[in-house]
């Protein structure tokens, strides 16, 4: 057999190998040093067990191992190592005449033999086998690895060109009105010029609409702008700012659904961060409740947003009257892919990314609870997302 073949199979393998007769053991172990990565060895079972232990947890890939040994036997120091590691790869060395041990070694999970005496064709052979199935099986481990990172990968920028679909959506449906409110002010202006019924007056009325209404628009481009520039920009700002303008972007969602914000603010907090991604962390919990009560309530929807210092910490209570999370999902929700929402249309990417955004970008802490409430006389259901920072800045 080739060298070359069979070092492309051994080359980066580490093998262990036990054999008592000295002289057999130091011609083997040259051999094995031309072909192996790393070559340990011991000279029986009790010396054997004690290499595999110390080399925890990397282990090694290949146990050779003797059966007839001083002290503890080649079956011995194998069933030990499969207690400690049971997917070891052992070939076992045997004489022709030990029938009987073959048949124990095959109950304990041993398919791979060298047979006593054995020459250096009979070695390689065995050899290029075994670490041929260990390649091919990493082989296999990684491309399992490389298509489950990939997937991970599309899945996130899906999700990420589904918020950035949405962020256009909600940018048309802010622009329409004022974009109207220009086109008729500027329409005013031409009609009454043709007509001879335009006043200065109704000029100056005319143009500063214009120009209200083009303000707005800059600042609707200035707000969704956010969501592009570096995440990790760290400032002070203020956390009712982020609020307003989050709800402010949600608006045609909780408009065309019906959907009430109540707040309750003390306008005085500011933390710092960053604004960018914590603007990103309030809009998912808030489009995360707008889902929730579409999907489960048909009138009275309800979002609650309180923010209050408490000690020296800001508490950020985000709360929907949407009748809360299933119980067997609430504690893994910040987990990533779980879903609250029907696996076709949920990703689980939202509350993942809130929650490192709270815990890595803000220092903060955020706990999840389905809660029982009144207002307004009315009792309701629903969940409670609250953030606790430590950094208050006033």
């Amino acid at each position: 057999m080739d060298i070359n073949e069979i070092l492309t199979y051994t080359k980066n393998l580490r093998i262990l190998y036990v054999e008592d007769e000295e002289n057999i053991l130091l011609n083997t172990k040259d051999i094995f040093e031309d072909l192996f990565h790393s070559v340990s060895i011991a000279r029986d079972g009790v010396d054997g067990l004690l290499v595999y232990k110390s080399h925890n947890p990397q282990y090694f890939d290949i146990v050779i191992t003797d059966i007839k040994m001083p002290r503890k036997d080649g079956i011995s120091m194998i069933e030990d190592i499969m207690k400690i590691n049971d997917s070891q790869v052992v070939i076992a060395v045997s004489s022709y005449n030990e029938s009987n041990i073959l048949m124990q070694l095959i109950q304990i999970g041993i398919s791979n033999f060298i047979m006593k005496p054995f020459t250096p064709e009979h070695l390689m052979n065995s050899l290029f086998k075994t670490s041929k199935a260990i390649y091919d099986y990493k082989e296999k481990i990684n491309l399992e690895k490389e298509i489950s990172i990939i997937k991970k990968k599309r899945e996130i920028l899906d999700a990420k060109m589904i918020a950035i679909r949405k962020m256009i959506q909600d940018i048309g449906h802010q622009w329409r009105q004022p974009l109207s409110a220009i086109t008729i002010a500027a329409g005013g202006i031409k009609f009454e010029k043709e007509n001879n019924l335009l006043s200065d007056e109704m000029l100056y009325t005319r143009c500063d609409a214009i120009n209200t209404n083009a303000q707005y628009l800059s600042k609707i481009i200035e707000n969704f702008s956010d969501y592009f520039k570096d995440g990790k920009e760290i400032a002070y700002f203020n956390i009712c700012d982020i609020l307003e303008t989050t709800i402010n972007k949600a608006k045609r969602l909780l408009d065309e659904n019906n959907i009430t914000i109540v707040k309750n603010f003390d306008y005085s907090l500011n933390t710092q961060g960053s604004k960018k991604n914590f603007t990103q962390a309030i809009y998912n919990l808030l489009e995360n409740s707008i889902d929730a009560l579409i999907e489960s309530r048909k009138d009275n929807r309800l979002i609650f947003i309180d923010l209050i210092q408490k000690e020296n910490k800001i508490i950020l209570s985000i709360k929907d009257n949407a009748n809360g999370i299933p119980e067997d999902l609430i504690g893994d929700i910040f987990n990533i892919y779980v879903t609250t929402k029907h696996k076709y249309v949920g990703t689980g990417l939202g509350l993942y990314n809130v929650y490192n955004i709270v815990k890595h970008d803000l220092n903060g802490e955020i706990d999840v609870l389905n809660v029982l409430f009144k207002y307004r006389d009315i009792q309701y259901q629903g969940a409670e997302f609250i953030i606790t920072l430590n950094n208050i800045q006033k």
